[in-house]
């Protein structure tokens, strides 16, 4: 064979070899990367319809007209407005320190009485990983009972 028709042969052979490889692997490879990139875009316009919707949202709450909680006095009927009640010490009860006091106070916990009113999966829920720390939650939670009943004796 001549030398001139083995190279033209070679060329031709390589070309369909790369235009094989190019029809079975990167064409499908570049179809998938498209439509992952088109549910990408639908999903991030959907998330920004929904951005937009949550500011529009935000800014009618943030400027509404929102009155002071109120409630009625029992004998005159006057209204009044809810005064919350002083916090307590929670660091009183053995278990609970600066960072559980915290985390609480956080929840909207501030109270003893508060504090006896909640279970072991309130806590749980509140505290996370930082109970497993605490020897007994059913301890925690009787001592603020505890407290509670001590305060309410005493004044």
């Amino acid at each position: 064979m001549n030398p001139f028709a083995a190279f033209i042969l070679g060329l031709l052979a390589g070309w369909v070899a790369e235009w094989i490889i190019d029809w079975l692997y990167w064409r499908k490879r570049l179809a998938a990367c498209q439509a992952a990139e088109q549910n990408c875009k639908e999903t991030r316009q959907k998330l920004e319809d929904e951005l937009a919707a949550l500011r529009k949202e935000y800014e009618t709450l943030r400027n509404a007209q929102i009155p002071a909680p109120m409630a009625e006095m029992p004998n005159r009927g006057e209204p009044v407005e809810v005064v919350a009640p002083l916090p307590d010490k929670l660091q009183r009860i053995k278990g609970i320190g600066p960072v559980i006091e915290k985390k609480l106070n956080e929840a909207g916990v501030f109270t003893f009485d508060q504090l006896g009113e909640k279970d072991i999966h309130y806590l749980r829920e509140v505290l996370g990983d930082v109970i497993e720390r605490l020897a007994d939650e059913d301890s925690l939670l009787e001592q603020a009972r505890q407290f509670a009943r001590e305060k309410q004796q005493k004044g």
